[in-house]
């Protein structure tokens, strides 16, 4: 009787861990959806179905294009949704772990180099700002004229062997967009019109406003949760690029296991 109630339990603890198995979704470099199985494969939509079954796929995966990964050159942007945390006040910060072979003190040289005014907090930490940085636009960017816009924050670098963190507070976002304007007539009468340039200011906004404003658009789409999920990823990806320093773990991951 004891060795059958030890075969349950046994049994009982592998059903728990088959049933806790997380399934994951990562973009690909080259715009290509990967799933992950059971085994930690990486299959295409076309791949899981045909090894495991549609139903499978929808029962894991019920939202199929809301990714987790991102995979860019050189590193992974893991759990990018995770980078951002509300603080006091509804604003928002963001913050990333990254890996790196390089020592703390080249680390801090390079880090030094990327930011504005520089304070040392301590001997395994500095702080700064970043001013006017552009976004960066891929193909798929079409969020709110962010490629017109720049913005600023606050910066600070942990370090440890290893690794180090970085969090972004005060995030702003300005625009610099330019509008064009049409004027025309002549001493004639006869109208026609041309084009002059303009640069206007929409004004600092925060990140939190810009990722929970009622009415934005991203693609075309009004702002719902996968408007959410896609600024969220734009972001992210411009602050990780932001901030990265030069030389990576053989992991090439950027995680935030601190």
């Amino acid at each position: 009787m004891k060795r059958f109630i030890t075969l349950l339990f046994a049994l009982f603890i592998t059903s728990i861990s088959v049933s806790a198995q997380v399934y994951e979704i990562m973009l690909t470099q080259n715009g290509t959806v990967v799933y992950s199985d059971a085994n930690g494969d990486w299959l295409t939509r076309e791949g899981w179905n045909e090894k495991y079954g549609r139903k499978d796929f929808r029962k894991h995966f019920p939202h199929p294009y809301y990714y987790d990964h991102v995979v860019e050159r050189g590193y992974i942007r893991t759990y990018f949704l995770e980078t951002f945390k509300t603080v006091v006040g509804g604003d928002m910060e963001w913050s990333r772990v990254l890996e790196s072979n390089l020592s703390i003190e080249d680390l801090k040289r390079e880090a030094i180099s990327n930011m504005d005014n520089v304070t040392y907090e301590d001997d395994i930490s500095i702080s700064g700002v970043i001013v006017d940085r552009e976004f960066i636009l891929d193909h798929n960017d079409r969020y709110y004229g962010m490629g017109a816009d720049v913005w600023s924050a606050n910066v600070t670098y942990e370090f440890r062997d290893g690794r180090y963190k970085v969090t972004l507070s005060n995030i702003k976002c300005t625009s610099k967009r330019i509008v064009t304007d049409t004027y025309s007539s002549n001493s004639y009468g006869n109208s026609y019109g041309y084009a002059v340039s303009v640069q206007r200011e929409r004004g600092a906004w925060s990140l939190a406003d810009l990722m929970y404003m009622e009415g934005i658009t991203y693609n075309g789409r009004i702002y719902d949760e996968r408007v959410y999920y896609a600024v969220a990823n734009f972001f992210d990806r411009n602050f990780t690029a932001a901030v990265i320093l030069s030389s990576l773990a053989d992991e090439n991951n950027a995680d935030n296991d601190w």
